[in-house]
């Protein structure tokens, strides 16, 4: 039975508790699949690790990863506790859960105690390994805690791709305190440069020597990856099933067998009306591992798909070749939007021609 929190204080609380009790080598946080993948590549890439605290969180009330998820962690004596955040809907209170004091009340102090920190080569490394920004809640941890044996590195995963991202150039004010003097890292996989997306070819080598495997590419096999497009109101469900099934023939008339890989959020048995068809095998589209991990034992040569952000991420972590129909779509459908997918990767994915061999 895991132990369970719906306050940072209350979480902060236990895991100093563990520390005082244990040689703890690394603090890890995640809430989706993806982030479990990216906190075992990290984990793998750097040390041996004895002892851990892995923090789930929740999204929307629900978790989407546990235990299981995580295998860098099978050697580990690992404590698993899960968070229910608590702060959502209140202007007041941030994504953690409670209201962070003024950037002069916390970031100088912290900075300065960081220093005392770094000048201590005695202390006991610690990583803390999380994704997004939500390193910034374990602080409290080495500044008002007992455990001033530990020295940690703050690391921050991200993997998922963030359109806001784009018009973000500078640090923020926390960032700008806070980094000339702790130990932060930040790995993003994705960086915006002149309105294009850019890969981040360190990020991309820590996934790709964890996922490393020998994969069986077969010429004639493609994965088909499809999106909750209907689920969402962009296009209706006639257009979204005619422009997969259309997609399908076109590749099926080339010789091309297609595994089609539902979106877990799309509803269960959308595409029954394909079964049947030699083209096709429908593959599960159950919640759980991702893509990015499934994708080995396909033993396919080539992945196609829309304007999915996994198509990058398996471009950045698998030697494959990856196509984006999203002309396809935009032309066969009602579809909408302001960024064209097939242009802000330029360089990264593979634009699907109707016609042509892939």
């Amino acid at each position: 039975m895991h132990a369970e929190f719906s306050s940072l204080k209350g979480l902060l609380s236990h895991c100093d508790k563990l520390i005082a009790t244990r040689d703890i080598d690394f603090i890890a946080s995640g809430r989706m699949p993806l982030n479990a993948l990216s906190i075992d590549a990290e984990l793998s890439s750097r040390r041996e690790y004895n002892n851990g605290i892995i923090v789930l969180r929740d999204k929307g009330g629900e978790f989407l990863i546990g235990e299981d998820d995580f295998q860098a962690t099978k050697d580990c004596n690992v404590e698993m506790v899960k968070y229910t955040q608590n702060g959502g809907g209140n202007k007041d209170q941030s994504k953690f859960g409670f209201k962070w004091p003024s950037i002069t009340q916390i970031a100088k102090p912290i900075a300065a105690a960081g220093c005392a920190l770094r000048r201590d080569q005695d202390r006991y490394p610690i990583d803390i390994i999380s994704t997004g920004d939500w390193y910034k809640a374990f602080m409290p941890l080495f500044f008002i805690s007992k455990n001033k044996k530990y020295s940690p590195q703050f690391i921050s995963l991200n993997t998922i791709l963030k359109y806001d991202d784009r018009s973000r150039t500078s640090k923020t004010k926390v960032e700008h305190y806070l980094s000339p003097s702790l130990r932060i890292t930040k790995k993003d996989l994705y960086k915006w440069e002149s309105g294009n997306i850019l890969i981040d070819e360190d990020v991309a080598k820590t996934h790709q020597e964890y996922l490393s495997t020998d994969i069986s590419y077969d010429p004639d096999t493609i994965v088909m990856l499809t999106q909750p497009f209907s689920e969402t109101g962009q296009i209706t469900q006639e257009e979204e099933y005619r422009i997969v099934s259309d997609l399908i023939s076109e590749l099926g008339d080339l010789g091309y067998q297609i595994l089609l890989k539902p979106h877990p959020r799309e509803h269960a048995n959308k595409y029954k009306n394909l079964i049947g068809r030699n083209d096709v095998e429908i593959l599960g589209n159950e919640k759980g591992e991702p893509i990015e991990r499934q994708i080995a034992k396909y033993d396919a040569h080539a992945v196609i798909g829309y304007n999915s952000t996994a198509l990058l991420t398996i471009s950045a972590f698998y030697d494959l070749d990856v196509y984006t129909a999203e002309p396809f779509l935009r032309n066969k459908t009602t579809y909408e939007s302001d960024i064209r997918f097939s242009e802000v990767t330029e360089g990264l994915l593979i634009e699907y021609t109707s016609g042509k061999s892939i």
